[in-house]
């Protein structure tokens, strides 16, 4: 199928590993120009949303916090903004922090989130000027600064927490934040470096294969408490009819997710160029979803 659909891809320098998961199966395509199999590392950029999410649904279970806290708890002169309006986009926070600003963005062109410490995240949480609340606005600032006061909260590693929380119950051994991946290549084709964070770690800093991503979609078709919640509250996930999805993308990287857990089918596209050909690996995600949907 995936095939079929990534026709576009023919002759381009990226490779893409796809999945089609069902509760009994796990269906493996390789398309593209580098060797790669279902054991392959790729960063999966944004999909790290919804594993911060989870982390921070896990802790709010547990007691260690409240999805109602708010940042001024945390983090001095923080704008009043409670943490479940981070974890569904409608803080009003701006795509990126204050301080990653363009002069920002030049010197730091291929890394840019690599030297992002705590130190200039608490910055740009007190020069942050939110818009009104309560609007979906896409913010890599703000998931990187739930995941980072996740962090801050219990005095443990954002790494630790989506390990401790989601990984290891999941047996996602192939996935964390250190592996490293097939060559990533921007749009030309050129090697690039796969994308290191420090305190945005909660944005997009994971990596895995496609079989921890089958896993992934998999549980998803039948979630449990306390994960429920991200359902009913709109957390971490994006919303299609009738299912489930994320995307992601780095310098060097594009990928998707999509679960429907009514038919119990899932998609899994994971590639080592950023969305080739515009929104490919995103249109071809939900052209699949639509595909295996009765």
């Amino acid at each position: 199928m995936f095939t079929e659909l990534l026709t576009a891809l023919t002759g381009s320098p990226s490779t893409v590993v796809a999945a089609t998961v069902t509760p009994d199966a796990v269906t493996i395509e390789v398309i593209g120009a580098q060797l790669a199999d279902e054991d392959t590392i790729f960063e999966v950029a944004s999909i790290t949303k919804v594993f911060t999410v989870m982390t921070a649904v896990s802790l709010q279970h547990e007691g260690a916090l409240s999805l109602d806290d708010s940042l001024v708890d945390t983090w001095d002169g923080a704008p009043d903004i409670p943490l479940h309006q981070l974890a569904n986009h409608t803080s009003g926070l701006k795509r990126l922090p204050p301080n990653m600003d363009r002069k920002y963005l030049k010197a730091h062109e291929e890394q840019p989130y690599a030297v992002y410490t705590r130190a200039l995240l608490g910055e740009g949480v007190s020069q942050a000027k939110p818009k009104k609340a309560g609007k979906v606005r896409y913010s890599n600032f703000g998931m990187g600064l739930l995941g980072e006061t996740l962090a801050v909260v219990t005095g443990q590693p954002y790494e630790e927490l989506v390990t401790q929380h989601v990984l290891e119950p999941l047996g996602m051994t192939n996935t964390g934040f250190t592996a490293e991946p097939l060559q990533p290549r921007n749009r030309k084709g050129e090697p690039v470096p796969a994308w290191d964070f420090d305190a945005l770690a909660g944005a997009g800093a994971l990596r895995s294969n496609v079989t921890d991503m089958a896993t992934f979609v998999r549980w998803w078709m039948d979630p449990q408490e306390p994960f429920t919640l991200m359902l009913e509250q709109s957390l971490g996930w994006q919303k299609a009819e009738g299912f489930i999805w994320h995307n992601g993308a780095t310098y060097g990287s594009a990928s998707f997710i999509g679960v429907d857990m009514e038919n119990e089918v899932g998609v899994v596209m994971l590639s080592n160029v950023p969305d080739p050909l515009g929104l490919t690996i995103t249109t071809t995600g939900f052209k699949a979803m639509e595909r295996l949907r009765p």
